[in-house]
């Protein structure tokens, strides 16, 4: 993909492509370097993009730090308040690993207790199995963030579910593999996830693994 550095190249994808869509923000994970797509290497923060080329028609994701980020997102106009940030550090470890822009509104996102789970089942998923195909996060992501006052659907549990099983990991096998390289990670907590897809299960005499 070409460079997005400066605003005529800016322009100029926008005009290349179609279906630009913002799957996450999030803390960069040592062992995950990512380059930005409007020059160098990502440090601390960066936004994940997923955009369809006109001419390939094929599907390319990119990265992008805070401030060039912050300036497609204005083009597109996508709300800068509309993608929460996923920080998965421990309060003791945030203060090594977040330099400038370290306060966002879109922590001001407020989902429910099962759709914290969920967001962080999804951008733990994402981090940890490194997928090619981003469709079906970006799926239950977007629904998420279009009702966040609602629980959301047992079905996007069990899609993530089905991921996991796909490639025989439990949610803890991802959180222990990232912790190799990291800070202390926060204690993640999917009782009530757990819980609400036990329930599901059994209602419709299903017998999957669980996976989180």
């Amino acid at each position: 993909m070409q460079s997005l550095r400066g605003e005529k190249a800016k322009r100029d994808f926008i005009q290349n492509y179609d279906n630009v869509r913002v799957l996450a923000y999030r803390v960069l994970l040592n062992g995950n370097t990512r380059k930005n797509q409007c020059g160098g290497e990502l440090r601390d923060k960066y936004y994940h993009f997923i955009a369809t080329c006109k001419k390939t028609s094929k599907e390319e994701e990119f990265f992008l730090g805070y401030d060039c980020a912050h300036q497609v997102m204005q083009m597109l106009n996508i709300s800068i308040d509309s993608i929460k940030l996923f920080n998965p550090f421990s309060e003791e470890s945030n203060n090594a690993r977040l330099s400038n822009h370290s306060s966002t509104n879109s922590n001001n996102i407020n989902f429910t207790a099962l759709g914290k789970e969920l967001f962080c089942l999804a951008n733990l998923i994402c981090e940890g199995l490194k997928l090619k195909n981003m469709d079906i996060i970006y799926s239950v992501l977007k629904k998420l963030y279009e009702n966040p006052s609602k629980n959301p659907p047992v079905s996007d549990f069990k899609t993530l579910n089905t991921i996991l099983i796909k490639y025989d990991k439990t949610i803890q096998n991802i959180i222990d593999e990232l912790q190799e390289n990291n800070k202390r990670f926060k204690r993640f907590d999917f009782t009530k996830s757990r819980k609400y897809v036990e329930e599901y299960l059994k209602q419709k005499s299903f017998n999957d693994k669980i996976m989180f």
